[in-house]
């Protein structure tokens, strides 16, 4: 019986490198700089060794750094295709149905940083929102943007706690 696998992830990072999965999720994770570049050289690694023992370059694979790797490791092991969570939700939900003749939309991010602009819920619901003329907001647990991105995301935050 042939299986279909999907792997949903709100992240576009690669696996490694200045974008990867360990240089950009440092912070949260509470990893050191000498972790950081060891757990880096292992992710590189990996995909070196997936590269030459089944022929799969995952090394530039957009999404391969979702989740510390598990993008890069369903496609390679799993053959699995990569898809935006966001919008998987959205049509799962039938969103963009509810919400086209809203008045106000609001979303909600533990974290507001420059990451949330691109693929993640609040971008996905400005986007939505902006192409159908729909006020929206958002309540955030903390605001971590520079007042560029503040101006690129255009939403009047509800609350920064």
């Amino acid at each position: 019986m042939n299986r279909e696998f999907i792997t949903v992830c709100d992240v576009k990072n690669p696996l490694f490198g200045p974008l990867g999965t360990a240089q950009i999720y440092r912070a949260q994770k509470g990893a050191s700089v000498s972790e950081i570049n060891l757990l880096d050289l292992g992710l590189k690694n990996m995909a070196t060794v997936i590269k030459r023992d089944l022929g799969i370059d995952i090394s530039r694979l957009e999404g391969a750094g979702a989740a510390g790797g598990v993008g890069g490791g369903s496609f390679a092991f799993l053959n699995a295709s990569i898809q935006s969570g966001i919008q998987t939700i959205l049509d799962i939900s039938k969103f963009k149905v509810i919400a086209h003749d809203a008045d106000l939309l609001i979303t909600g991010e533990g974290k507001l940083d420059e990451q949330s602009l691109d693929g993640k819920v609040i971008s996905s619901v400005r986007d939505f929102s902006i192409k159908n003329k729909i006020k929206y907001g958002g309540i955030c647990g903390m605001i971590d943007v520079s007042s560029i991105s503040r101006e690129r995301i255009g939403a009047t935050f509800l609350k920064d706690i």
